[in-house]
């Protein structure tokens, strides 16, 4: 397959020379290495999802800012960074009904992509609780842009695990905030 003229692709094609294109925003890819942010991620609030620029303004909902380092080519936003949205709030508002000493972990991930995101605009992200038990939890989440046009929605299975002295050691979430009921629809 040739990629000559697909962009950051340079005229390399597979089998041939790698490809050297820089990725503008918070992270700089060359041929040789991943450039990653000088600044320090805040405590708690995971490295992966400070280092896209996800935050939470509000209880149980998450929101980010599409920016040049979300998109893919045709400058809509990744379909990995909306998942990653979607599975974060769903596994945030199921470890509410986690045990005591437990986390959960994603068993499966749904996404449904409506409508593409486009650079500059702020998705926001929530999620219900539909169903939790003695071994695993279920949620549906949806993904609006702060306009309240629908990007995509999910559902996800998630697993309670117990703590082990390293994970209890090394919390990687936000706080979700309270709890919601199972029957309250998610609002944008």
């Amino acid at each position: 397959m040739n990629t000559a003229g697909a962009p950051g692709f340079a005229g390399a094609s597979i089998g041939g020379p790698r490809p050297s294109y820089v990725l503008r925003g918070r992270f700089a890819l060359n041929s040789e290495k991943i450039h990653r942010p000088a600044e320090p991620v805040e405590p708690g609030a995971g490295a992966f999802l400070t280092n896209l620029g996800v935050r939470s303004d509000a209880p149980g909902r998450l929101v980010l800012d599409l920016g040049p380092a979300h998109l893919r080519s045709l400058g809509i936003a990744h379909g990995g960074v909306v998942a990653t949205l979607l599975d974060s709030v769903m596994g945030w508002n199921a470890s509410r009904s986690a045990p005591a000493d437990h986390y959960v972990v994603t068993a499966q991930l749904n996404v449904n992509f409506i409508r593409p995101a486009w650079e500059g605009e702020s998705l926001r992200a929530v999620s219900e609780l539909r169903h939790h038990g003695r071994m695993t939890a279920v949620a549906q989440g949806e993904v609006r842009t702060a306009g309240g046009a629908l990007v995509a929605t999910g559902s996800a299975t998630f697993v309670y695990v117990k703590h082990t002295d390293r994970t209890r050691a090394n919390p990687d979430r936000l706080d979700p905030g309270p709890a919601a009921a199972p029957d309250t629809p998610p609002s944008p």
